[in-house]
């Protein structure tokens, strides 16, 4: 048996990349397009799927405030707070990231920047971009067939998207690099968009150290304010709160510390039931 997968893991990464790459995005497709309760509501919404999934094979840019309309064809957008969000200079946004509604929760990234394009207009640095973490390099599944070409359709879709990558596995210089494109796009008046948690939940869990760092470490290198914004859907909604600027202390220098001022924040933006372990808010 042994020997039967690995000639069909053979035979499979034998397959010039290019094809395997067509039919990576196909089955990406089909699972977003038949999926149970992951699937997209409308016939307009299955066409803008299969023209964004069409963009990242090619390569073409796809800009996530002009898909969010159509992907999301058939959803009421409940949006609080939007014109908290500031029109011409930088500014981070950090949200949750929830498990569940149209695609599995990946609506909110393009809500949040369909938000931030409205306040801006659709002009100038409009687009806001999202800090990504890197798909993990498993042991057991980094030279399988899936693992390579989980890869594959991270490194399109981050192409395609224009989404900083930052991986927590990689060398220091590497994500040095990631932080400076971030000051690049923040120096640009743009928004950048970070998720403490560093995965998705059903409720908020704790945020991460690492972000708390990058977070300080992009306070003292470009001027941006933050700002929480709360994502969750409910029946056929999908809503986001946007809060008030964070006064982050000058004091403050510790990781966690500041991983947990973020994410506090945005639990009280939040229903009660969606704010686990920052659900005790008076502490």
């Amino acid at each position: 048996m042994r020997e039967i997968y690995k000639a069909t893991e053979r035979a499979f990464l034998s397959i010039p990349e290019e094809f395997r790459d067509l039919i990576t995005i196909r089955m990406a497709e089909y699972w977003l397009q038949s999926g149970f309760g992951h699937s997209f509501i409308t016939n307009k919404g299955r066409w803008w799927g299969r023209k964004i999934m069409d963009c990242w094979l090619q390569g073409e840019p796809t800009p996530l405030s002009r898909f969010a309309e159509g992907l999301f064809d058939g959803l009421r957008f409940n949006f609080e707070g939007e014109d908290k969000l500031v029109s011409e200079r930088a500014e981070i946004l950090v949200v949750n990231e929830p498990n569940t509604g149209c695609l599995r929760g990946n609506w909110v990234r393009f809500m949040v920047n369909l938000a931030v394009a409205r306040a801006r207009d659709f002009k100038g640095n409009f687009e806001a971009r999202w800090v990504q973490g890197e798909v993990s390099d498993h042991p057991i599944f980094a030279h399988t067939p899936i693992g390579v070409q989980r890869r594959r359709l991270s490194k399109m879709i981050h192409n395609s998207c224009n989404t900083i990558l930052v991986d927590s596995t990689a060398d220091q210089r590497k994500n040095i690099k990631a932080v400076m494109h971030m000051k690049q796009h923040l120096d640009a008046d743009g928004v950048l968009v970070v998720c403490p948690e560093g995965n998705d939940h059903s409720a908020l869990n704790r945020g991460k150290k690492e972000v708390g760092e990058m977070l300080l470490l992009l306070k003292k290198k470009a001027k941006a304010s933050i700002r929480p914004v709360a994502a969750w859907d409910k029946g056929n909604s999908l809503n986001l709160n946007f809060g008030e600027e964070i006064v982050n202390d000058v004091s403050l220098t510790d990781g966690q510390r500041m991983a947990d001022l973020v994410m506090f924040n945005v639990a009280k933006l939040l229903p009660e039931e969606k704010r686990g372990v920052y659900r005790h808010l008076e502490q």
